[in-house]
């Protein structure tokens, strides 16, 4: 009979990791641009730098979003391999 539920923990605790580390390389990223977006604006004028502006703070959202969504992620797996780790004794 084939296995139908269970966890290879270690894979599992990996990868969380990895989307962790995913998670600050992102941060780091959004947080540079951000600043990058932030100086343009200091040297670029008008409408077209207030709508650059604009689009930056509302894609800026969605960022943030698919960060923490990978955070949550990676937060989930790993609690889920501790309680199975527990659960086998592990």
């Amino acid at each position: 009979m084939a296995v139908q539920q269970g966890m290879n923990v270690q894979a599992v605790q990996q990868s969380a990791q990895q989307l962790m580390q995913d998670h600050n390389e992102l941060q780091d990223i959004y947080q540079t641009s951000n600043h990058t977006v932030g100086t343009m604006t200091n040297h670029w004028f008008g409408s077209d730098a207030s709508q650059y502006a604009n689009e930056w703070q509302s894609q800026g959202q969605l960022f943030q979003q698919a960060m923490d969504m990978i955070q949550k992620m990676s937060q989930t797996a790993t609690k889920q391999a501790q309680e199975q780790a527990q659960a086998s004794g592990h």
